[in-house]
């Protein structure tokens, strides 16, 4: 199998030197917003925060951060409620995590997630629009185990990610037709007589409504929304999923002490819980068994940024594995991989374009534009450009980015904009080769 430890890095042209943050020895404050900073007491910069948080009650929201424990975010909630008189606490969590939440709290109840160790025992693992091996490095290698266990992989995404070189099948469908491809592969499980009857009308609700909704979709019409042939859908093997109903209640420091961390669901302080999240929904007694979990009856709804002749290109948004998210952390130490932002193409695309790899062009969409260097991926299809958001100080990608936010989670669509191409001047940048 693939050696995921030991990847071939290309020769990457450095253009620019890496940001750093240094750690502050002693307070900094301006006086005006256009004013530099200058050393400060403590006392006077704390005077300057409650003047200002006095003056702000009311009209006040807070942001956490991704790396903040329980404990620190109870504090900044406490503050946000009692002091600054909101009950808005943001953090990158709305927009990292919210459509999961959603979809995981209409099936399941809840958005917790499964633990690692369900993945090394599976049968069968289904990576649906998770470029893993890159956004959650340390979960990959668990699915590395359930892959050298003899499970199979499937790889749902418009490009053919690291992840999807681990799978045996990779279902490269256009972007913002998952739930096309999702309802194409239900109609021919139920068609294929492949329904688990007996699991259905123990553990679930709304099966009626769900076949009725995805009937329609054909494997020649889900081939024509998705373009993923007809034949490739027919043949994937999915798993049959598994509702959650979490609880913390049982997580008491004294037993996470005592048992070195403790996997949830834990709703009582008295015995633990098995290690399998959804192992409920498996059990004969239905006192057991708990709540039912609901197919989920979701319409397809294309992407609100078409693409035409202005703007033909389809740009999709992640993460890469050396940086993480806006890089106020990850772009502080170096790396053999860190290559800042590139708009990424396909062979193709960029041989229409007349383009070649360090040459910076201009990426505009129909709110803002962009200079960037080009990246060519063998990966990508034609038509699909590939950014990340890890480098705004050098380029603001989300300047191209849609403010259509999903109606279910209200998260923005950051994952299908539509964009078109422009070389710049020859006076602009040389080209690397």
């Amino acid at each position: 199998m693939r050696d995921t430890e030991t990847p071939q890095i290309p020769q990457i042209p450095q253009k620019r030197p890496p940001k750093t943050y240094t750690r502050l020895t002693h307070p900094l404050l301006r006086d005006a917003r256009n004013k530099p900073f200058r050393q400060a007491t403590w006392e006077e910069v704390l005077d300057r925060a409650a003047d200002g948080f006095a003056r702000h009650r009311g009209a006040f929201g807070m942001f956490s951060c991704a790396r903040a424990t329980n404990e620190m975010n109870y504090v900044a909630q406490k503050f946000a409620r009692v002091v600054m008189g909101t009950n808005n606490v943001d953090s990158c969590n709305r927009t990292c995590h919210a459509p999961s939440v959603a979809g995981l709290s209409a099936a399941f109840g809840s958005g917790g997630t499964s633990s690692y160790e369900e993945i090394e025992h599976t049968d069968v693992i289904v990576m649906w629009g998770s470029n893993a091996r890159f956004a959650h490095p340390i979960f990959f290698q668990y699915v590395l185990k359930g892959i050298r266990g003899g499970a199979r992989m499937y790889a749902v995404d418009p490009r053919r990610t690291s992840t999807a070189q681990w799978a045996e099948s990779w279902l490269g469908l256009n972007v913002g037709t998952d739930i096309p491809m999702a309802h194409a592969i239900g109609r021919e499980i139920i068609h294929a007589g492949l329904v688990n009857e007996a699991f259905v009308a123990r553990a679930t609700t709304g099966f009626e409504e769900y076949r009725r909704l995805v009937e329609p979709w054909t494997l020649s019409l889900a081939e024509k929304a998705t373009g993923v042939p007809g034949g490739v859908i027919s043949e994937a093997v999915w798993n049959e999923l598994r509702s959650v109903s979490p609880d913390h209640y049982g997580m008491t420091y004294e037993r996470l002490e005592e048992h070195r961390g403790i996997q949830w669901p834990c709703p009582s302080t008295q015995q633990l819980e098995p290690t399998y999240l959804h192992g409920r929904l498996r059990d004969p007694d239905p006192r057991q068994r708990g709540a039912l979990a609901p197919f989920g009856l979701v319409a397809h709804d294309p992407p609100v940024d078409l693409t035409d002749e202005r703007f033909p290109i389809r740009l999709t948004t992640r993460r890469r594995l050396d940086s993480y998210n806006t890089g106020v952390r990850s772009g502080g130490f170096a790396s053999p991989l860190r290559r800042g932002e590139y708009v990424e193409l396909c062979p193709e695309d960029a041989e229409r374009y007349g383009v070649a790899v360090g040459e910076e062009v201009r990426v505009s969409s129909r709110r803002g534009s962009v200079v960037a260097p080009v990246w060519i991926d063998t990966a990508l299809r034609p038509g699909l450009a590939f950014m990340t958001m890890h480098f705004p100080d050098e380029v603001d990608t989300n300047q191209l980015t849609t403010e259509a936010n999903c109606p279910i989670a209200g998260t923005a669509e950051f994952k299908a904009s539509a964009i078109r191409i422009d070389r710049l001047p020859a006076t602009a940048t040389a080209q690397v080769g």
